[in-house]
């Protein structure tokens, strides 16, 4: 069953954590976690969004984020 849609209060940090499927790894070499640092700072730019920390492993991601546009 899906998730229901989360509330987004601008401005408010979100705790974000992203694991990969069955907790296998989703990073294996150190090009891997470039690549994703350059998406997520094109995200954060598209979608005004501010990034105040981030921990990349080689199978999860947390990141603490907000966001200056209201929720749709």
């Amino acid at each position: 069953m899906p998730r229901t849609q989360r509330i987004i209060i601008p401005n408010l940090p979100y705790h974000v954590i992203k694991r990969g499927h069955n907790r296998n790894e989703t990073f294996f070499v150190d090009q891997d976690y470039a690549n994703y640092l350059s998406i997520l700072g094109r995200g954060l730019e598209k979608y005004d969004c501010k990034c105040y920390a981030y921990t990349l492993m080689p199978n999860h991601i947390h990141i603490l984020l907000s966001t200056s546009q209201p929720d749709h």
